[in-house]
């Protein structure tokens, strides 16, 4: 999917971040405004590939990312 031109978003902390990442990945960690800054950084209509060291962090960036594409 990343090769097809699809952003790669990585939730994981900027520590776990800078410890390794996918080459062209963006770093957006879900603390914080993370659907605001995701929307703003790779388009509130992007279908990006997440990142993350868990299930549970993949499914709260979908869930956050669906309510900010649901609120504009």
């Amino acid at each position: 999917m990343i090769e097809d031109g699809a952003p790669a978003l990585d939730v994981r902390s900027g520590e776990q971040f800078a410890a390794g990442y996918v080459p062209g990945s963006i770093n957006i960690a879900l603390a914080g405004q993370f659907a605001t800054w995701a929307g703003t950084i790779v388009g509130i209509n992007a279908r990006p590939v997440l990142i993350a060291d868990t299930e549970e962090q993949v499914q709260e960036a979908r869930i956050r990312l669906a309510r900010r594409r649901h609120r504009r």
